[in-house]
């Protein structure tokens, strides 16, 4: 993230994978950084799997804080995100969808919408 700062023309997924981890993992001490790095760097999702780990990791970490409202809201649409089965690009438009994976989380998440 800091090599992005230097170079703006290098840009990686560090932006949502960080913020990730740290919500699968529940480190409560890096919860405002994440939360700071998702809100910073919406703008820059741009394939639904993106979407997916954007909005669960607002899911899990919200729902640690005990925001149940905003937890529901984020697992329901990280759910919208992994049903998309074309994603909007031309060729190839299966780039980038979430297909089968992530089954726990979307267990995990499955739970925290109907909360």
């Amino acid at each position: 993230l800091l090599r992005e700062d230097e170079f703006p023309n290098l840009l990686t997924n560090a932006y949502i994978d960080l913020p990730f981890l740290v919500a699968i993992h529940g480190i409560k001490k890096l919860y405002p950084r994440a939360l700071d790095l998702l809100g910073k760097h919406e703008d820059r999702l741009m394939f639904p799997v993106h979407y997916f780990w954007w909005h669960a990791s607002k899911a899990l970490i919200y729902s640690d804080l005990g925001d149940i409202a905003r937890s529901r809201d984020h697992a329901e649409k990280a759910f919208e995100a992994a049903k998309k089965d074309n994603s909007g690009f031309r060729y190839p438009p299966t780039v980038g969808l979430v297909g089968d994976t992530h089954i726990e989380l979307r267990e995990q998440l499955h739970a925290l919408s109907n909360a």
